[in-house]
């Protein structure tokens, strides 16, 4: 199965970003089928290219939890809501804290 995915390049501490087609299960740095654009996280910079993207789309192709977050935060697609993937069901969103209190009193 195919999906709309980001690809890691860049050096260390300095991500960027390629959206790509790659394969669900393929790894995050492998072989990619097409280059739809790329973002770039620091400076919150991101470039695609609509008419792949609408081909992709088209034929099916699911973008992850990620992608879709890029894409409805700096695009419009409101017209887009059946490309919706859903986030895994172990993506938890609880966070829990612990806090330990030790007091010692010499007298």
């Amino acid at each position: 199965m195919l999906a709309l995915r980001l690809k890691k390049t860049g050096k260390k501490k300095s991500p960027e970003y390629r959206v790509v087609i790659m394969e669900k299960k393929s790894r995050r740095d492998g072989r990619s089928i097409d280059e739809i654009g790329y973002y770039n996280p620091i400076t919150k910079k991101i470039k695609l290219n609509f008419y792949k993207l609408e081909k992709w789309l088209s034929q099916g192709v699911k973008p992850t939890y990620t992608v879709y977050s890029l894409l409805h935060k700096y695009y419009d697609l409101s017209d887009t809501s059946e490309y919706y993937v859903y986030p895994p069901e172990d993506y938890v969103y609880t966070y829990t804290y612990t806090y330990t209190y030790t007091y010692t009193y010499t007298y």
